[in-house]
Order: C-alpha cells, then structure tokens, then sequence
C-alpha cells in the first residue's frame, strides 16, 4: 500500500506563495530555481542557501525572513 500522511506544520513560505497565489512555476522562475526546489522549500523538505533565503525575503517584502528557514 501507499503511505500517506499529513503535514501538520505550514512553512512561512508555503504560507506566502498560497496567499499570494503564486505557482510554483512562477516562484521557480523568479528565483532562478528548480520547481521541485520549490515545492522542497515550500513544504521543508530541504532549507536554502543564504543567497535564495535573502532572494526570498527581499521578495516576499519581509514576509518570509530569513530567520524563518532556522
């Protein structure tokens, strides 16, 4: 069988690009990144570099600081 579960946890990120109804294609592409990246980032898979976490701050206005990634 599949294992499926549910995260219970919402990252600021995550948060963000739903607000703002931003794609992950869109997102990937103002970033300069993967779309998986995205979707890695967006659900905390994986943390990113201090030049992608500054990218995103400088982006979201502040609303994704880069102390959120921590």
């Amino acid at each position: 069988g599949y294992l499926c579960y549910t995260r219970l946890v919402t990252t600021p990120f995550e948060k963000f690009l739903k607000k703002n109804k931003i794609t992950s294609t869109a997102a990937a592409k103002r970033l300069h990144v993967t779309r998986s990246y995205i979707r890695m980032l967006a659900t905390g898979v994986t943390h990113p570099s201090l030049q992608i976490a500054k990218a995103i701050q400088t982006w979201s206005k502040g609303a994704v600081p880069m102390e959120s990634w921590l």
